[in-house]
C-alpha cells in the first residue's frame, strides 16, 4: 500500500500499488479539490511531498523554467468544490461579524435616541459614546475576518473552533493588516502602479500567518517570495476573479436584494479563491525562502510606502506655495475653533454623487370592474411543457442541484395589463403547496429561509422578445436529496394585486408637515432632507411609488428605503442617490385581488 497525500489540505489516502499510474499524471484531491502532480518513476521521499511513507515514489521537484500555475478554470473550479462544502459555516460566520459591528452602533443609536426622548440634546458624552461605538465596531471586524481566514485554511475547523483561533492570533493579524495596509495605501498615493504591485506581492500574508505563522513583516516578505517569478499570473487570476465579481454586480446587483445577496455570497468566495491561488503558490518551484530578514530588508518596503505618504503634502506646497500651506493651516485653526466651541450643533454635510434614474410610465385610468372583465379574458400563449393560469402561463425553466439546498425554477409570464409596470416588484406572488415526486411524496421543503412571504415575491421584467407580456422567476426550494428526475408535479396558488383608480400628486419642501389625502388613503409629509423623504400612511400598499427630482426636474435613482410600525401606521423613509428637490407619489384607491389555483405536470426523465 501507498499513502497519497494532498500538499494543499494534507487530506491522506492509502492506495493499493498495482493501482498507481504508470505514468506522470496530475492527481486530484477529492477533499479540496487541488491539484498536485504524481510520477512514479521518482523514488526519493521529501517533507510535503504527494506520496509519503519508506520507499514509496513521490512527486518530483518541477522544473522552475518550464513550472506553471494550475490554469484559471482549474483554480476556479477547485475554489468552488471547497466553497460549496464550507459555504453555510463561511456564510454564517460572515453574518456573525456584520452582526457584531453593528451591535455597538445600535447600541449607541439606542442610548442617544432615548437621550433625546428625555429632552437631553447631543453633547460630549454622545460624542464619547459614538466614538466608542466605532472603537468597538473596528476591533470586533478583524476578529471575524481572521475566523473566516482560519475555516477557510483549515478545512476541519467548526464556527467555534474558527473564532477561537481568530482570537489567539488577533493581535499578530491586527499587526499584519496594519502593516499591509500602510504599505500598499503607501504605494497607491505614489501612483496606480506601485499600490496594484505591493497588493499582489503582499495579498498572501493573511493566508501565510494562519498556516505557516510567520508573523509581522515576515509574512509580507515571504508572499512576496511566493509571487517572485510568477506575478503576472498571479495578477491575471486575481483579475479575472474581480473582472467576475464586477460584471455579476454590474448584471444582478440592480435587482432588488439580489444585489446585496451576490455581495454576501461573493465575499467568502473571494477568500477561498485567493487561498487556493496561495497554495499553488507555495508549491510551485522556487530558490530556498530565508528564514530570517535582515533589518534593511524589514525596513525597505515601509519607507518606500511613507514617501507616498510624503507626496501630497509637498506636491501641495510646491503647486500652491507657502502662502497656501500657511492659509490651509489657518483655515484649520479657525475651523477647529468654530467646531470647538458648537460642537453640539454641527454635524458635518453629506457628500452625494447624484445618479439620475427613470421616469415612471403613466398610470392608466381603469375601474375596478374593467379590470376584473379583463383579467377574465385575457390569457397568453403557453409555454411547452407549461400551464395557463388566468392571464399568467407557468412552466418549469431549471433544476438546480444545490447538494442541500436543491431548488427549481418556475418561470413565469403575466400579460401586459394596465398599471403593471408601476407594481413589477409585487405585483405577483406565488405559495407552493405541493411538489411531489413519482410516489406522490411532497420534496417542498416550507421551512426554507427562502420560503418567506417575500422571496415568494416575483420581480417581472419586459419579455426579450417583445410578446405582449412580462416575465420572471419564482425559486421553489426543495427538500435534501431531491432529484431532477424524481419530481412529477407542482401545485401552488399564483396570487395576482393589480392597482386601479391611482392618482398621482406632487409634493414640495413648503407642503412639508402636512397630511394630505391622496386617492381616498392619509398620508402624512414628515420630512425632506438631501436625499431622504420620510412619509407616513395607514397602507402602504397602496402606495406605487415614490419618485424624487433634482432641482432640475430629473428623477434621480432610488438608493433604497427602510420603515417602521407604530399604533397601526408606517414611517417610511426612501433614500434617492442625490438631494431631493420634489417628490411625486403614486397612490392606488384599490388594488383588485385575484388567486388563481394551479397544478403542474412535469414530464418525466
Amino acid at each position: 500500500m501507498a499513502t497519497l497525500t494532498c500538499p494543499h489540505c494534507r487530506f491522506s489516502k492509502d492506495v493499493p500499488e498495482e493501482k498507481l499510474p504508470d505514468r506522470p499524471v496530475r492527481l486530484r484531491c477529492r477533499k479540496c479539490g487541488g491539484s498536485f502532480l504524481f510520477d512514479p518513476g521518482v523514488l526519493a521521499v521529501r517533507e510535503g511531498s504527494a506520496l509519503s511513507g519508506s520507499g514509496e515514489p513521490a512527486a518530483p521537484e518541477p522544473d522552475p523554467a518550464s513550472f506553471e500555475l494550475p490554469p484559471v478554470i482549474d483554480l476556479f473550479a477547485r475554489s468552488w468544490a471547497f466553497y460549496r462544502r464550507r459555504i453555510w459555516l463561511l456564510l454564517g460566520i460572515y453574518l456573525v461579524t456584520i452582526l457584531m459591528t453593528m451591535v455597538p452602533a445600535v447600541g449607541a443609536g439606542v442610548v442617544i435616541g432615548v437621550s433625546a426622548g428625555l429632552g437631553n440634546g447631543p453633547g460630549l458624552g454622545s460624542l464619547i459614546l459614538v466614538g466608542v461605538a466605532i472603537l468597538l465596531a473596528m476591533m470586533l471586524m478583524p476578529w471575524g475576518m481572521i475566523a473566516m481566514i482560519y475555516a477557510t485554511v483549515d478545512g476541519e475547523l467548526g464556527f467555534k473552533a474558527s473564532f477561537a483561533a481568530a482570537r489567539d492570533q488577533y493581535w499578530a493579524f491586527c499587526w499584519m493588516f496594519s502593516l499591509l495596509a500602510f504599505i500598499v495605501c503607501g504605494g497607491g498615493l505614489l501612483l496606480i502602479v506601485p499600490g496594484l504591485l505591493f497588493a499582489t506581492w503582499f495579498l498572501f500574508a493573511q493566508y501565510i500567518l494562519a498556516a505557516e505563522g510567520d508573523r509581522g513583516m515576515d509574512s509580507l516578505l515571504k508572499s512576496r517570495e511566493y509571487v517572485r517569478g510568477y506575478f503576472w499570473a498571479v495578477l491575471l487570476r486575481l483579475l479575472v476573479l474581480w473582472v467576475s465579481a464586477f460584471l455579476l454586480m454590474l448584471v444582478l446587483g440592480w435587482i432588488p436584494l439580489v444585489g446585496d445577496l451576490l455581495s454576501l455570497f461573493l465575499f467568502p468566495f473571494t477568500l477561498v479563491y485567493q487561498y487556493f491561488l496561495y497554495c499553488d503558490l507555495r508549491e510551485a518551484p522556487r530558490e530556498k525562502i530565508p528564514s530570517f530578514w535582515e533589518t534593511g530588508t524589514r525596513l525597505r518596503w515601509p519607507a518606500v510606502a511613507a514617501l507616498g505618504y510624503l507626496v501630497l503634502p509637498v506636491a501641495f506646497w510646491m503647486i500652491g506655495g507657502m502662502s497656501a500651506l500657511d492659509g490651509w493651516v489657518l483655515s484649520w485653526k479657525i475651523g477647529h475653533g468654530l467646531v470647538s466651541r458648537s460642537v453640539q450643533n454641527w454635524t458635518p454635510p453629506p457628500v452625494i454623487e447624484e445618479k439620475l434614474g427613470q421616469e415612471p410610465p403613466a398610470a392608466v385610468r381603469i375601474s375596478r370592474r374593467k379590470m376584473r372583465r379583463l383579467l377574465k379574458r385575457t390569457r397568453i400563449e403557453v409555454p411547452p411543457g407549461g400551464v395557463s393560469v388566468g392571464p399568467a402561463a407557468l412552466a418549469a425553466d431549471r433544476f438546480w442541484d444545490g447538494g442541500s439546498t436543491p431548488h427549481l425554477w418556475l418561470k413565469v409570464r403575466l400579460a401586459d395589463l394596465p398599471n403593471l409596470a408601476l407594481v413589477r416588484d409585487r405585483a405577483v406572488s406565488i405559495s407552493i403547496d405541493r411538489v411531489t415526486d413519482g410516489d406522490g411524496a411532497d420534496r417542498y421543503d416550507a421551512t426554507s429561509m427562502f420560503e418567506k412571504e417575500f422571496f415568494r415575491r416575483v420581480t417581472l421584467q419586459a419579455s426579450s422578445a417583445d410578446a405582449g407580456y412580462l416575465e420572471g422567476t419564482r425559486d421553489v426550494y426543495l427538500r435534501r436529496g431531491t432529484d431532477e428526475e424524481d419530481l412529477r408535479g407542482i401545485s401552488g396558488v399564483l396570487h395576482l394585486k393589480l392597482p386601479v383608480g391611482i392618482e398621482v400628486v406632487d409634493l414640495t419642501p413648503s407642503m412639508m408637515g402636512r397630511d394630505y389625502t391622496v386617492a381616498g388613503h392619509d398620508i402624512s409629509y414628515k420630512k425632506l432632507e438631501g436625499p431622504a423623504v420620510t412619509l407616513a400612511l395607514a397602507d402602504s400598499d397602496n402606495l406605487l411609488q415614490v419618485v424624487g427630482y433634482n432641482a432640475a426636474g430629473k428623477p434621480l435613482a432610488p438608493g433604497g428605503s427602510h420603515s417602521s410600525e407604530q399604533d397601526g401606521r408606517v414611517t417610511r423613509t426612501w433614500l434617492f442617490q442625490g438631494d431631493v428637490f420634489s417628490v411625486r407619489l403614486y397612490v392606488a384607491r384599490t388594488l383588485v385581488k385575484k388567486d388563481y389555483p394551479f397544478r403542474l405536470t412535469l414530464p418525466e426523465s
